[in-house]
């Protein structure tokens, strides 16, 4: 349900995209797919090169001349802002040019899959044979762009697929509460996802930031010589890596 777009900063430049007005409705069409007025956004964007990259695009948005086109870009990375997750830096040197950004998130999809790159033609052009990720802006307004192999609002319903389907929240939350009264240790509750779940969340590549996960469940009991049950709420919080 959730992909992941790293977007190289030279987006954000009106001297790297020479045809303005066709820049303008690329940038609209981006916006409008990230962030569309029916929903919730369906995308989260890498804060690449350690939190780096957002202060590079909004420097770049900043400088923009024509008034309307720096509205667009400075909109659209006032949204972005909610949705960004940091990467840790992968380059041993500062990333100088947008194509340096564009492998810096090469090397950041090597460790943890992106959906997207998102780059100008210019660095298309260059580098896009590299890796299959990259796509031009100009490609936002294909309906193509905007589908592909991520995660389903249907996942099959077994628990593999549907941790899976979790995925961008295991890599990057920091914070993860599973709420449910059917875990109790038996084969035909929630123990197993939840189980799964954990282990997938404790899983992270290395720099990613750790996570807390709560589990909130019920104990059900029965009174000795009654067929009455009860429950009663119960709380489990871990942290670092379980012993699973």
């Amino acid at each position: 349900m959730l992909a992941e777009f790293a977007l190289t900063p030279a987006i954000f430049d009106d001297q790297a995209n020479a045809d303005q007005q066709a820049w303008r409705e690329q940038l609209r069409e981006l916006g409008s797919g990230m962030f569309p007025r029916t929903g919730p956004a369906p995308v989260i964007i890498s804060d690449l090169y350690a939190g780096s990259w957002r202060h590079v695009a909004e420097a770049l948005a900043g400088q923009v001349h024509d008034q309307s086109a720096r509205y667009l870009c400075q909109g659209i990375l006032t949204r972005v802002k909610h949705v960004l997750v940091p990467r840790p830096a992968v380059a041993d040197v500062w990333p100088d040019t947008d194509i340096d950004w564009a492998r810096e998130a090469i090397a950041s999809h090597a460790t943890e899959p992106l959906q997207r790159i998102v780059a100008t033609a210019t660095t298309h052009a260059a580098i896009g044979a590299e890796c299959p990720a990259i796509r031009c802006i100009a490609e936002c307004a294909d309906s193509g762009f905007w589908a592909g192999d991520w995660p389903s609002s249907s996942p099959p319903m077994d628990i593999a697929s549907q941790v899976e389907n979790l995925r961008k929240l295991c890599i990057h939350a920091d914070f993860l509460c599973l709420i449910t009264p059917e875990i109790y240790g038996g084969a035909d509750d929630e123990t197993d996802f939840a189980v799964a779940l954990m282990q997938r969340a404790f899983q992270r590549p290395a720099g990613f930031g750790t996570v807390e996960v709560e589990i909130h469940t019920e104990a059900h009991t029965t009174a000795s010589n009654s067929t009455i049950s009860s429950s009663s709420r119960m709380s489990y919080s871990f942290t670092g890596v379980p012993f699973f």
